[in-house]
């Protein structure tokens, strides 16, 4: 881990830390939603293309499969963040999330190889899964401990918009991918993703010449450093943990509905595949938005603890009731739907934002890496992975169900979360 105190590093070091760690997360981001975005083609060109409707239910199935373990990765990426420190977990993690962008590049479809092409595709799916595991929470607990606690809002602000930045590049390019007339027009995204690697290389090697790394690991030298210590220090954080995981839970289903589900289920209604993208392009912009003004709020005016889980609990009533009608409204269409796409969008950009400080706040400095990853793998890996699989079979029963299942489960999260809040 980085012992460096925060105080010992200038302000001009700490704003280019924040400043490579971004760049890096978008690019990492960027690969890493780029296979939900693309699925809809993912699947004419690696599965079995006799019934769309069935070739769209098993690329939505893989896409639930490789989420299903990332909570494996998160527990490797946890010891090794704490043991070995944030930087060297970033690095590694970049290149398990490069390595397979390219190869599905480059990979044969279903005519050419038949039943390998999936079978290849779910494995480097898996590879990709594991990386995210380390690097999308993991980039916001480097940020912020980098940057010091009075600036916790500025930190995760920033990370999130960056990678939202990332996931509104992987998105435009669903958006060129539909409106080009080249079949295989969709593996240039990939081939920019691996493109992408080369400069995330080198932007965080800058990012480790800007801190010292020292390898005297943590604080306490008596600390269990082994994966299986990972058990004990959620059975001692009991609440945190499980605040930790309805946090990360919440994020996964609202994420992955906006960014896996919705665009290829509003094509199977009948809506322009074009249109649809280029609304939710419109529509994610907001969330660039709401996550720089979270940061903001929070480092203003939350100062006091009771005041900050104040705004965490009302960012998540806020989702959890307005969810619903902003998705009704999707539906809609037109001018409709680029409102409700703005507007939850902007709720996700927030959400995200301040629920990544409450997940840092939960777990002390030694044990945050291990704590926080596996928790939030296993809520948002699990929860959102299911998410556009579920979401896709209850579609199909009727076009009303996706959004009141997911209406739901924000309740039911809400609840727990204001529970778990007073125990802690």
């Amino acid at each position: 881990m980085q012992n460096v105190p925060n105080q010992e590093l200038p302000a001009s070091h700490k704003y280019k830390i924040l400043t490579l760690t971004s760049l890096g997360h978008i690019m990492e981001l960027y690969d890493f939603i780029l296979y939900g975005v693309m699925l809809s083609f993912l699947a004419k060109a690696f599965l079995p293309d006799h019934n769309p409707n069935f070739s769209m239910f098993l690329a939505s199935l893989s896409f639930a499969i490789t989420f299903l373990i990332t909570p494996i990765g998160s527990i490797f990426w946890g010891w090794y963040g704490d043991k070995f420190g944030r930087i060297s977990m970033l690095n590694i993690s970049m290149i398990l999330m490069a390595i397979p962008s390219i190869s599905i590049a480059l990979l044969p479809t279903y005519k050419t190889i038949g039943i390998l092409a999936p079978i290849i595709l779910i494995f480097l799916r898996i590879m990709q899964g594991i990386s995210a595991s380390g690097e999308i929470i993991g980039a916001k607990i480097f940020a912020m401990e980098a940057i010091g606690d009075a600036s916790h809002g500025l930190s995760s602000g920033i990370i999130t918009a960056a990678g939202a930045i990332g996931i509104l590049l992987a998105m435009y390019m669903g958006y060129l991918t539909s409106t080009s007339s080249l079949e295989y027009f969709w593996r240039i995204p990939f081939i920019l993703g691996s493109v992408l690697f080369i400069f995330a290389t080198m932007i965080r090697k800058n990012l480790s010449a800007q801190m010292k790394i020292h390898h005297d690991k943590l604080p306490n030298k008596e600390e269990n450093q082994s994966i299986s210590a990972i058990i004990d220090i959620t059975k001692n954080n009991p609440h945190a943990s499980l605040i930790v995981f309805v946090l990360g839970a919440m994020l996964g289903i609202l994420s992955y509905t906006l960014h896996v589900f919705i665009n290829p289920f509003l094509i199977k209604l009948g809506f322009d595949a074009a249109v649809v993208f280029k609304h939710s392009l419109i529509g994610y912009s907001a969330t660039i938005v709401g996550a720089i003004l979270a940061g903001i709020y929070v480092d203003k005016y939350c100062n006091i603890n009771e005041l900050f889980l104040r705004s965490l609990k009302g960012i998540v009533l806020a989702v959890t009731l307005l969810f619903l009608p902003l998705f009704l409204l999707i539906l809609l269409g037109s001018y409709c739907s680029i409102i409700g796409f703005f507007v939850l969008d902007f709720l996700l950009g927030s959400y995200a934002t301040i629920s990544a400080i409450m997940m840092y706040k939960a777990f002390p400095k030694d044990v945050r890496c291990r704590g926080v990853l596996m928790n939030y793998a296993f809520g948002c890996g699990v929860f959102g992975g299911i998410t556009p699989l579920i979401l896709g079979i209850l579609g199909d029963i009727n076009i009303y169900l996706p959004a009141f299942a997911v209406t739901i489960c924000f309740f039911v999260i809400y609840f727990v979360l204001k529970w778990s809040l007073r125990k802690c």
